[in-house]
């Protein structure tokens, strides 16, 4: 007797659950609410398992499995259905700032002989000897910040340092480079540039290895 009246007050309390969640499931996200669904799982899981554990036969089992499936199938569901969207516009921007870091080093090379540092780009009179500081910069210097800005990471790899360079040139100067950007959300792909320059992407939003200032990754592949 005992053990019916635990069944039935489980199944009570597995239907409630249940039914919650399905109803928060087919709200729409956001207002101020606070979600219940984290906190009716557990009862949920411990009402569940006590429904199949005291259930007398098999029909009384299948309503309980056919509960359980059907309210955890749609927390998934509506999990995977309520991630926030990609910005897809965040790749095409980072490849144009991509670019732009290799024209900025192609120009700076011309008057310093050498690459250099983002800094350096965005203040080549504190870097380049004699270079007025009333000439133009050759990077802005929000993509010199070592910040996330527009959904990437951005950073250098330096070469190999110039050892023998003329006292003309940047005490930071390189004759190679690497530029990496890695997005915040790993739905994106990474993109890795260098001297050569070509632009390799990558999935997943992954890191890519460097060697020598150069991209050299087999995950990455020549952008197009």
């Amino acid at each position: 007797m005992f053990d019916r009246l635990v069944f039935y007050l489980s199944w009570v309390g597995l239907a409630f659950s249940a039914l919650v969640i399905l109803v928060e499931a087919g709200s729409p996200p956001g207002g101020c609410r606070m979600p219940l669904t984290p906190a009716l799982l557990y009862p949920l899981v411990i009402c569940g398992l006590l429904c199949l554990g005291l259930a007398s036969d098999r029909s009384e089992r299948i309503p309980v499995a056919l509960v359980l499936v059907l309210t955890v199938a749609t927390i998934v569901s509506v999990a995977l259905l309520r991630q926030p969207p990609v910005d897809r516009h965040a790749y095409p921007d980072a490849i144009g700032d991509v670019r732009t870091v290799l024209s900025g080093q192609a120009a700076y090379q011309g008057v310093n002989g050498f690459y250099d540092t983002l800094e350096c780009l965005a203040k080549p009179s504190s870097c380049i000897p004699g270079y007025p500081s009333a000439m133009p910069s050759f990077l802005d210097v929000h993509l010199a910040q070592r910040e996330p800005y527009g959904q990437y990471r951005r950073w250098l790899v330096p070469g190999p340092p110039v050892t023998d360079r003329p006292s003309s040139a940047s005490r930071t100067s390189t004759r190679t480079f690497a530029y990496v950007a890695v997005p915040l959300d790993s739905r994106l792909n990474s993109l890795c540039a260098d001297d050569t320059g070509d632009i390799f992407a990558a999935p997943a939003g992954i890191t890519p290895n460097i060697r020598d200032g150069h991209c050299d990754d087999p995950r990455f592949r020549a952008f197009k």
